[in-house]
């Protein structure tokens, strides 16, 4: 009997010392520590930035089309030459010339020249190389030197001295004076003829 109550004893005193052990280290122990994950953590490190935006920019202005002129003075091609006290003396080496007034007397003379006369012309004298004249309804003309044309209306008269030379006339010609070689003289009708040289041909158009 004493010694049952020796082991119980001992048993108790065991399960006491182990409770408190337990007890001690539940003491002790750190309480759990929950994580909660950031807000920051969860977005990316690179947030997109929201873009620029583009500003309009201003339209290029458009080009106005450009008016083909009517003549040749509008498309600055041809310098206008007066007619002072009845005369317009035209000379040089190239270049185009007006003339729009009505004039009694025109002198061209030069190398490469083109000439417009749009008024009336009393008398016209070309003398030079490759001239070309253009001219309405004329009273007289006289041609000298190589390779010049004249083109007019009606002429009176016409003398032509040199070589390669032509006149057209889209009218009657009066009379024509030819010397030189190679010439050519037309219109719808041609009156009196003086020729000279080879090569010449004078007669209605």
């Amino acid at each position: 009997m004493a010694t049952m109550t020796r082991r119980a004893v001992r048993s108790l005193v065991g399960a006491a010392a182990a409770l408190a052990l337990l007890s001690g280290c539940a003491a002790h122990s750190s309480p759990r520590a929950t994580v909660v994950p950031d807000d920051d953590a969860s977005s990316p490190t690179s947030q997109v930035q929201p873009s620029a935006t583009a500003r309009p920019t201003a339209a290029a202005p458009t080009a106005s089309p450009t008016t083909a002129p009517t003549s040749a003075l509008e498309a600055g091609s041809g310098t206008v030459a007066p007619c002072s006290e009845g005369l317009a003396a035209i000379s040089g080496e190239g270049g185009a010339y007006v003339v729009s007034d009505d004039c009694a007397r025109v002198e061209v003379s030069g190398e490469g020249i083109t000439v417009r006369l749009s008024g009336v012309v009393g008398s016209l004298t070309v003398r030079g190389e490759g001239i070309g004249v253009d001219v309405g309804a004329l009273g007289d003309l006289t041609l000298e030197g190589q390779g010049s044309r004249v083109t007019s209306g009606a002429i009176g008269s016409a003398a032509v001295r040199g070589d390669r030379n032509t006149v057209s006339s889209s009218g009657e010609i009066g009379a024509v004076t030819v010397f030189g070689n190679g010439n050519t003289v037309e219109g719808t009708r041609v009156g009196s003829t003086q020729i000279s040289g080879d090569g010449n041909a004078v007669g209605d158009a």
